[in-house]
């Protein structure tokens, strides 16, 4: 498995709409808040890609526990958007 960078920068991502780039923002905001192993396990499954199971693997977890981690990484990453002004003030009918 590759190596795993210390930290996951969003603004070095490809150039997008602003719309993006505002929850590109937010969410780089909302990574440090989660624990090591959270960010370790968003990296893995959403950067590099790596499959549940090679998370556990990294992670030295079970694969349910690797999901769980992840599952509930996402779910905090959902919440700080949510209550974010940017995502408040345009939000519509639909969730993200």
């Amino acid at each position: 498995m590759r190596a795993l960078k210390e930290e996951v920068v969003i603004s070095d991502l490809e150039p997008c709409s602003v719309e993006l780039q505002h929850y590109m923002q937010i969410l780089e905001n909302e990574l440090p808040k989660l624990s090591d192993k959270e960010r370790k396990a968003i990296y893995l499954r959403f950067w590099v890609p790596s499959t549940i199971a090679q998370v556990a693997t990294e992670l030295k977890v079970s694969w349910e526990a690797a999901d769980g981690i992840i599952d509930g990484a996402v779910q905090k990453l959902r919440n700080g958007i949510r209550e974010h002004k940017y995502y408040k003030k345009n939000l519509n009918t639909e969730e993200v």
